[in-house]
């Protein structure tokens, strides 16, 4: 070795080096720390290709990396995915090892490549971290099923104007609503459904056309490449030639027409209800008259509600870029007030309930809802009327265990969702198992919790003979029915005459506070595991960036408090408050409506709490009242969506 010079090694775990020291050459050995893979050491940082384990290699290799990891142990990462391909003059070649392979790219994780047949998509596959440390390549289909479920909650809402149209009007035809005549409104839904989210599949799928209009929008606006993104696109105009695009257009008329279809038959029934409802009660009293006042203004209110939150945003979202305006504004704000309806319509009828109730009575008005009464030492969870036809002693309350499922379902998935953050943070080695067939996993979980706690209240907390007895006088005097009449659910942990424990129906109750308990625990978990390691983690970083946790911090605070206030206490207190045999008697189930607003309360935390995305709404509204501003505007300007998403 001359001055100056240094070698490894075969296996690179040894450097030696050779410099001047003292006026005389010193030979420096030193030990190199990495990851060992096929007999040699790779420093940190260090890449190198290796075979697929398990893969097509090597028409798919990786590429791997060396990192420390928080342990303090090295620990080989898969960097990138490398694509090769056969040489044409090899194909015809009998023995496997003697076909030669070219390089053609190497693709980073999760990374979407393209293959068009004309201005259409040919092919679209991104490489994947299937297994931990092998690779392979999935083809990506856009996401319509969203807008499956848009439409077919667009669909039940006039279902529902239909129902409360004939349960006043045409009582006969009730019967439409029972039993297994539910199948029809099921199919109604879903076929609109089916109609708008295939339409938008097909007719509003992202062509070569739509990726490179957008490109730099997109890559300016979310740093991220548009064909990695899954996505639909309303490009009415070419932006070339300015003609029509008349298959995406087809996509628009499809979206138009089941929205005003749903908008009319809601609007119909309500107006119809509206003057019928005169001839109806114009020999009344008039106390009857303000009670149809009342009801008049529920009825305008429960129209006025989804216009605003739903129908007016999706028809602002994909008519604007028919008029060709000159603008550059992330839309996915207005998805929010989605989000909110659940809420508004459960305010609506909060604030009309009592006169809502006497205008029901007069009307001979039945609806299905779930109501709780806490009555002493118990809680009755309870509905009107029989669910889906179902009227036997052991079927009548299977309905209302099926609503306890999703209610359990949904606390578990919140749960799983801040396991996802955590991850995400501080261990992203086991974010494959929210890929793939992995999901099933968190599928399995939500649903073991679901059944646990359905199971559980069917079981444990079924009304027998105890209960009826004990509730019959309070369910009688306050809601005119027979207990025995009812499908329901009761907490009764002490027997009424003597006073005993019934260890049975207790074991409900530990089990729905189990579940509850669980899940909030692993939330808090999670919650104060993410502040306390992001501490160190954040130590030395900039101001900027302390600003962005304090933001993340603020909103994970209230994203684990709100849950608490609307979800784990309303249900704790419904459940719990029979053991302290306290002398009430009051109808809890307004308690319920508060699960409800849990979806809005989700999204203006994050819109409260970011200031990227308050910032994005106040240049939302000046660059939208700057467009309209305008007299003229050129076809280059055109608006076209497509939608963009980031784990949080």
């Amino acid at each position: 070795m001359a001055p100056g010079d240094s070698f490894e090694t075969r296996n690179g775990s040894i450097r030696q080096s050779c410099d001047f020291a003292n006026g005389g050459l010193r030979k420096v050995t030193e030990y190199v720390p990495g990851c060992y893979h096929n007999g040699r050491i790779y420093e940190v940082d260090r890449e190198w290709e290796e075979e697929n384990p398990g893969g097509e290699t090597p028409l798919l290799n990786v590429t791997m990396t060396c990192k420390r990891g928080k342990s303090g142990y090295f620990e080989k990462e898969v960097a990138r995915c490398v694509l090769y391909v056969k040489q044409d003059n090899t194909e015809i070649a009998e023995d496997p090892e003697n076909i030669v392979y070219k390089f053609i790219h190497h693709m980073q994780l999760n990374e979407v490549v393209i293959s068009y047949a004309g201005n259409k998509i040919d092919k679209k596959q991104k490489c994947v971290e299937v297994e931990l440390g092998r690779v392979g390549l999935i083809e990506v289909t856009e996401e319509a099923g969203y807008t499956f479920l848009h439409a077919a909650i667009m669909s039940l809402l006039s279902v529902q104007f239909v129902y409360r149209y004939w349960a006043i009007f045409d009582n006969r035809k009730l019967y439409l609503f029972k039993g297994p005549y539910n199948l029809i409104w099921i199919l109604y839904c879903s076929f609109f459904g089916l109609q708008y989210s295939l339409g938008n599949f097909f007719f509003l799928a992202k062509d070569k056309v739509a990726n490179d209009y957008l490109r730099k929008a997109i890559q300016d606006s979310y740093n991220v490449n548009i064909e990695n993104l899954p996505g639909m696109c309303v490009l009415p105009y070419d932006p070339v030639d300015g003609s029509i695009r008349w298959w995406n257009l087809m996509g628009v008329f499809n979206i138009m027409a089941i929205v005003n279809l749903q908008y009319s038959l809601m609007t119909f029934c309500g107006y119809s209800m509206h003057l019928k409802m005169e001839d109806k009660i114009k020999n009344f009293s008039e106390a009857l008259r303000k009670h149809h006042k009342q009801f008049f203004k529920t009825l305008v209110l429960q129209v006025t509600m989804p216009t605003i939150i739903l129908f007016i945003p999706i028809t602002i979202i994909i008519c604007l870029p028919l008029f060709n305006l000159d603008v550059n504004i992330p839309f996915g704000v207005v998805q929010c007030s989605f989000t909110l309806y659940p809420a508004a319509d459960s305010i609506i009828i909060m604030y009309v309930v009592s006169e809502y109730r006497v205008t029901a009575k007069i009307t001979e008005m039945k609806y299905l809802i779930q109501n709780v009464h806490n009555y002493k030492a118990s809680s009755l969870f309870f509905s009107f009327d029989d669910s889906l036809g179902l009227s036997n002693t052991w079927a009548k309350d299977i309905p209302l265990a099926g609503y306890t499922f999703l209610h359990s379902a949904i606390m578990s998935l919140l749960s799983v969702q801040f396991i996802y953050r955590y991850w995400a943070v501080f261990d992203t080695r086991k974010l494959y198992l929210f890929k793939g067939r992995y999901n099933l996993i968190w599928i399995l979980y939500c649903s073991f919790f679901g059944l646990q706690y359905s199971f559980g209240i069917y079981f444990f907390l079924e009304k027998d003979k105890t209960v009826n007895d004990y509730l019959r006088k309070v369910i009688q005097d306050s809601y005119n029915v027979k207990i025995e009449d009812l499908p329901g659910m009761c907490v009764l942990p002490y027997d009424p005459v003597d006073g005993s424990i019934r260890w049975w129906n207790l074991m409900g109750v530990f089990n729905i506070m189990a579940i509850v308990n669980l899940q909030y625990s692993i939330m808090t978990f999670c919650g104060y595991s993410m502040h306390s390691k992001m501490e160190d983690k954040i130590k030395n970083f900039s101001e900027a960036l302390r600003k962005h946790h304090k933001q993340f911090f603020k909103t994970l605070v209230l994203q684990v408090t709100m849950p608490t206030i609307i979800l784990f206490i309303p249900i704790t207190i419904i459940i719990c408050l029979p053991l302290f045999n306290l002398d009430i008697s009051i109808p809890s189930g307004f308690v319920l409506c508060s699960f409800t607003l849990y979806p809005a309360a989700d999204s203006i935390i994050v819109m409260y709490v970011v200031s990227e995305y308050r910032v994005t709404a106040k240049k939302f509204q000046k660059s939208f009242t700057r467009s309209f501003g305008k007299s003229e505007s050129t076809r280059v300007g055109a608006v076209s969506f497509t939608s963009v998403a980031h784990p949080t």
